[in-house]
């Protein structure tokens, strides 16, 4: 699922204005004939980086290093001079080192693919009252279904019963409709929709028969994370009542997202039937921590205890995949570090107060030769988590159980780990902490936390890394999914009233 941010299609009213400036006659181009949907491509050059940096000029060395477009995305622009140019004015190189990296797509015929009519009509809403008409909608519905939990008269605010199918219909909004997305996002209060699917996350968590709904509110978060201005207004400072299971604190929206994701990813750790999930919330995790101005204490406990966890060898080693998890945690706190240091000088302590598993990360060996990992990962996990630890049948035979790990993946795994700005600051920070408390005798968590604040790293730190947003990017099993979740929510929801005729189903399958 992981994909990149690029330049989405442009407006349709940027279009007609376009089209009625021109005399008419059918030979001049109209602007949305000249912008195109180009491959981001690497099967020529064979880069090992994660894409191409976006330029604020046409020179290769006019590098904006907080936007990326990564390998297999697609961008939209017009090409001037070997360079592509995009509809916010930063550019892209047609090729590099002589070798094409931007591949123009087909044009797609929609009037033979178009199968549904009000998909389609949803997908080509763009006037700014209309989406902010749908979004104010959706956000009343979803929302009652925690206000109606918190109600002093019995039944005076009733909650909806179709909030599986909004959620649905405001993902496919997100993910078909770019100006829906832009306006959302930079325009209207994503923390109120926020409020409501980390609400639903939180119900689905747990509850089989809800494993749908707890994928789809993912979806959407992963899809919201991936743009900054939703990442900025995290910064908003947290009043809300919203009925969630997280510790009290006082923090802003962000500790919200971080310490109710916490839980999920928590419980979710101990079974590798949920490794996919886990990978998901930690993408979103990864996606708003370079904007995040300030984490609360409980959010920086939270995070430092989910990287011990991760750090595990029975972890780590447990299958080829369940690293990319620590990944992105270790990612979370080296975007911290490179652009939010100033103002996260409790992270910053709890990362020194842990420094032991950054530096065991950094000396990862394989594991002796035949270890018990999965023994040392049932005991670890017993002693965390008794309840999820409970083995399932699907869990007896699983076939990540006979890779062994070797010495050229352990080498790949600590390339795609960010460690060095990390390590940097906890050997520069660490003995000028450590002296300080040890000669002034101090023991006042605020004074050392004073003293982080008045500290710089600037001349220290490592050249900061361009911003990598991962998102969702489409593809037919996703579609699959999605389409027999729908089918199975309006099936099962059909029984109170009847609307099919069940003699005439025969392809359901029910997973018990």
């Amino acid at each position: 699922f992981p994909g990149p941010r690029g330049g989405g299609p442009p407006r349709g009213d940027g279009a007609e204005d376009a089209a009625e400036a021109s005399p008419g006659n059918g030979v001049e181009k109209t602007r949305a004939e000249e912008v195109k949907e180009y491959l981001v491509d690497n099967s020529a050059l064979q880069a090992t980086s994660h894409g191409i940096g976006f330029r604020n000029s046409r020179r290769l060395e006019d590098l904006d290093s907080t936007r990326t477009a990564l390998w297999g995305s697609s961008v939209w622009g017009e090409e001037e001079d070997g360079w592509l140019k995009m509809p916010d004015g930063f550019f892209l190189p047609l090729a590099i080192q002589g070798k094409s990296v931007l591949l123009p797509k087909a044009p797609k015929d929609e009037k033979r693919k178009m199968r549904n009519v009000y998909r389609h009509m949803l997908q080509n809403i763009s006037r700014d009252v209309e989406i902010d008409l749908v979004f104010s909608g959706l956000v009343r519905m979803l929302n009652t279904m925690h206000q109606a939990t918190q109600t002093y008269l019995p039944n005076s605010r009733r909650s909806v019963g179709f909030y599986q199918e909004a959620l649905v219909l405001l993902w496919h909004l997100l993910t078909l409709n770019p100006a829906f997305t832009k306006r959302v996002v930079d325009h209207c209060d994503t923390n109120q929709i926020l409020m409501s699917v980390l609400y639903l996350l939180q119900q689905a968590h747990g509850q089989p028969h809800l494993v749908g709904l707890l994928h789809t509110a993912s979806f959407v978060l992963l899809v919201l994370s991936s743009e900054r201005s939703f990442g900025v207004r995290l910064n908003e400072s947290y009043s809300g009542k919203v009925p969630l299971s997280i510790p009290a604190f006082s923090g802003c929206y962000a500790d919200v997202v971080s310490l109710t994701l916490h839980k999920v990813i928590s419980d979710s750790l101990p079974k590798s039937a949920n490794d996919a999930l886990v990978e998901m919330l930690l993408t979103v995790l990864c996606n708003i921590s370079p904007y995040v101005k300030c984490f609360a204490l409980e959010s920086c406990l939270k995070l430092l205890s989910l990287i011990e966890r991760c750090s595990r060898s029975a972890y780590v080693f447990r299958s080829a995949f369940t690293h990319h998890g620590l990944v992105f945690l270790v990612e979370v706190i080296n975007n911290i570090i490179q652009y939010q240091f100033e103002g996260n000088s409790m992270l910053m302590y709890s990362v020194l107060r842990q420094k032991e598993v950054f530096e065991r990360l950094a000396e990862l060996k394989l594991p002796a030769p035949g270890s018990r990992r999965g023994r040392a990962s049932s005991a670890a996990s017993d002693q965390q988590t008794p309840k999820a630890e409970e083995a399932s049948p699907g869990d007896v035979q699983d076939p990540l159980n006979t890779w062994q790990p070797d010495d050229a993946w352990l080498a790949g795994v600590k390339r795609k780990m960010p460690l060095q700005a990390i390590l940097c600051m906890v050997e520069y920070l660490g003995p000028m902490v450590q002296g300080m408390c040890t000669e002034g005798d101090v023991s006042d968590q605020d004074v050392v936390l004073k003293y982080l604040r008045q500290t710089t790293m600037v001349g220290i730190l490592p050249v900061p890394h361009p911003i990598v947003i991962r998102t969702y990017q489409a593809s037919s099993y996703t579609s699959m999914w999605f389409t027999s979740y729908m089918w199975g929510v309006l099936f099962t929801r059909s029984q109170r009233m009847p609307l099919y005729d069940w003699k005439k189903i025969r392809l359901v399958v029910i997973n018990s």
